[in-house]
């Protein structure tokens, strides 16, 4: 057999490393896209008697962020936001199914802080919760 001359056998390993190499960085590639979410279904929780008592709603406000303390703040102040939509969706939902008058509703808004002027508790991370408005409502859309 005799030697290849030094441009042939460039080539050659050129023409290798390309078929080896191509579809290996096509494929780091593809994995370096992230694929969409899954779509998730929405699903609806509906309070029952025993959920809208101020007692059980005010309990759940105040232990839903315990074990989220060593959290960064970042974090806490998001938790903090969802756990205020979520209040307020269950507020206006016990309402609207006849759980909860609209002044127990009011007195506990007050007491979670959602109301503006009024005496936020302190949450588990001693800071109190984001966000206030005048009466509950539907959360708005976030980015």
């Amino acid at each position: 057999m005799t030697p290849l001359p030094a441009a042939r056998l460039s080539a050659l390993l050129l023409v290798i490393a390309g078929s080896i190499l191509g579809p290996l960085s096509a494929r780091a590639v593809d994995t370096n896209r992230m694929p969409p979410p899954p779509a998730s279904p929405v699903e609806r929780h509906d309070p029952d008697v025993k959920t809208c008592t101020s007692e059980n709603l005010l309990r759940a406000w105040n232990q839903q962020l315990q074990s989220y303390t060593d959290q960064p703040a970042a974090v806490i102040e998001r938790l903090r936001l969802v756990q205020r939509d979520m209040a307020i969706v269950t507020l206006n939902r016990c309402i609207q199914r006849g759980l909860l008058s609209r002044g127990d509703a009011r007195q506990l808004a007050i007491q979670m802080g959602l109301e503006t002027g009024s005496p936020a508790p302190a949450t588990p991370a001693g800071q109190t919760p984001a966000g206030s408005t005048a009466e509950p409502q539907a959360p708005s859309q976030r980015p």
